[in-house]
């Protein structure tokens, strides 16, 4: 007995780490096993896994590497004996696993589009967002008028063993500071999930849904001081990048934080959400609003090449009949612009009775958002940065 126990207790502590797949991704069909393993191997499958480091957990000297599976139930937590080992070891499992995330949005890219009523699949990846505890908490503190720090906002990884499986979560520091997104750039939206959509009612079931022409890329440090502290409180003893998006949408702005692991994934991520938003700025080209100016229902046009339009709505428009334009100018004649953030959104333009209020009777962010969007791809046109 002494003989094989310690056999049987490595057999056994292998069995609860890492996690086996049901299926395969957007298939029914098991998942094929390599055959030729011994008893004291643990196969692990990383396709679409998430990979990163001081997510989960605080870890000042850079030694863990932690691995989530597709679905984030399951967590695996490696410890290196040195920072240099472990950079070692994240970059080479980084670079495998884009590999295989690029061959699996190849392979699959005709079923996601279809599925999603998409001509085009541009991006997808993992991501950490900002989860809405952090936010809430940063802002009773703000309130008091304190400081959120690091040791406030981070619970220290405690010691333990070189791996880790999802029974040992729970002690890998604080939860709520970041959570998982799994990002799919359409030629519309970008759709975040809460995980890997395994399968075809998978993709329909999105988190958020954030509309690109609606959606602007700021800086990685925000401009409101508040989520500047915020953000570098977080970023403490961390070597991941950060970006901002602020969504217009009917109840006002929306703005999320997300962190990727390296600089080349917050390069592509950037790209395709400006690039993205410009493309469906040209697919559609043409974006509609009700809204009433000065007590007559109407409908407010903004067109990449005729600009801004307002007809009214006082009878069905033809072929033969037009709808009844009230006015009409080109982006250059646009002076400024400016909205309360609750219904009421004015236009001042060059030239006599330039200035017109429209009240949108709900919050006019989308419309200043997409005219934002329209006039960056009309500079884009030109050659100019935006």
């Amino acid at each position: 007995m002494k003989e094989v126990t310690p056999y049987m207790l490595k057999s056994a502590i292998l069995n609860d780490i890492g996690w086996q797949l049901q299926r395969t991704f957007m298939s029914t069909e098991p998942p094929e096993t390599p055959s030729g393993l011994s008893s004291d191997t643990r196969f692990i499958p990383l396709q679409l896994c998430y990979l990163t480091r001081n997510f989960k957990c605080l870890d000042n000297d850079s030694r863990v590497i932690e691995i989530h599976s597709p679905d984030t139930v399951h967590s695996l937590f490696l410890r290196a004996q040195s920072t240099a080992e472990a950079s070692l070891w994240f970059n080479a499992l980084h670079t495998g696993l884009a590999v295989a995330a690029s061959k699996a949005l190849a392979d699959y890219c005709h079923v996601l589009a279809k599925t999603l009523n998409t001509s085009v699949i541009s991006t997808w990846g993992w991501m950490g967002m900002m989860s809405n505890h952090q936010e809430a908490m940063f802002r009773r503190s703000s309130t008091l008028g304190l400081s959120a720090s690091s040791d406030q906002l981070r619970t220290p990884l405690r010691k333990g063993s070189f791996m880790g499986s999802a029974s040992e979560q729970q002690s890998f520091g604080n939860e709520n500071e970041w959570t998982a997104a799994f990002g799919i750039i359409t030629d519309k939206d970008l759709l975040l999930y809460s995980s890997v959509p395994w399968s075809v009612d998978g993709l329909k079931s999105h988190a958020a849904r954030l509309p690109l022409v609606m959606t602007r890329l700021v800086s990685s440090n925000p401009g409101s001081p508040t989520s500047t502290l915020l953000l570098n409180a977080l970023s403490s003893n961390t070597s991941y990048s950060k970006f901002t998006l602020r969504t217009g949408t009917s109840r006002g702005v929306i703005q999320r934080h997300f962190r990727v692991e390296a600089g080349r994934e917050l390069t592509n991520w950037c790209r395709a959400i400006v690039q993205g938003s410009h493309n469906a700025v040209e697919n559609q080209r043409e974006f509609h609003w009700e809204c009433t100016w000065r007590g007559q229902h109407c409908h407010l046009s903004i067109h990449l090449d005729k600009g801004i339009c307002l007809a009214a709505d006082d009878a069905p428009s033809t072929q033969c009949s037009p709808p009844r334009v009230m006015w009409q100018y080109s982006f250059e004649k646009l002076r400024i612009t400016s909205d309360d953030g609750l219904r009421l959104m004015k236009f001042v333009f060059y030239g006599p009775d330039g200035e017109k209020e429209l009240d949108f009777h709900t919050c006019p962010k989308p419309v200043v958002f997409t005219l934002h969007s329209i006039l960056a791809t009309k500079m884009t046109r030109l050659g100019l940065a935006t």
